[in-house]
């Protein structure tokens, strides 16, 4: 676990540029509420979740990419303007785990549910620690059901990042799938 205070970022410019190339197939995104929400994903396709963001979810109030936890307590400006939040999770199972206690502390405190996303895409290429699509590559980004977090018991309970980490491979799985079979027909798929 890393000492090191929350980061908050912003895509970068060739992200932006990339995500106008693909094929994005979004589903569910019509669930999320208008403001404030927090997204759990898995690295390495958090660059291309917060790149799609922002170019098929226009008119929300901006991402948060938030790293290096611990995330208890941490506020931001754009916390309170309604901002969402998108935490990226480690494949490391011990790092992952408290990450995702984490981001449960976070949700509870800033009163936020919790959309896992499922992501898959290809082909990609493996750059620098992310995963990054090339360009015309199809991406599958599912939105899942929220894990509303409640405000009791004091403590968060030792299963409930077991659960949504379930959530987060249910989801990732669904994504792989979805993009086998668009690979497989050749037709995008339908909501």
């Amino acid at each position: 676990m890393s000492d090191a205070a929350p980061t908050a970022t912003r895509v970068p410019t060739p992200l932006r540029w990339l995500a106008g190339s693909l094929r994005v197939h979004l589903l569910n995104a019509g669930q999320l509420p208008e403001s404030g929400v927090v997204f759990a994903a898995q690295r390495p396709y958090d660059g291309i979740v917060h790149a799609v963001y922002e170019r098929y979810l226009p008119g929300r109030a901006g991402l948060l990419r938030l790293d290096a936890a611990p995330l208890a307590g941490f506020t931001s400006p754009g916390l309170e303007e309604g901002m969402d939040v998108l935490i990226p999770l480690d494949a490391e199972p011990g790092r992952a785990r408290q990450q995702l206690t984490d981001i449960l502390s976070l949700a509870r405190s800033t009163a936020r549910p919790i959309f896992p996303l499922g992501v898959a895409a290809g082909p990609t290429l493996a750059l620098g620690g992310d995963s990054l699509p090339l360009p015309r590559a199809r991406v599958v980004m599912i939105i899942e059901a929220p894990f509303h977090v409640p405000g009791q018991p004091q403590r968060i309970p030792s299963d409930w990042p077991d659960a949504l980490a379930r959530l987060l491979k249910q989801a990732n799985g669904r994504a792989r799938d979805i993009l086998a079979t668009w690979k497989h027909t050749g037709q995008p798929p339908e909501d």
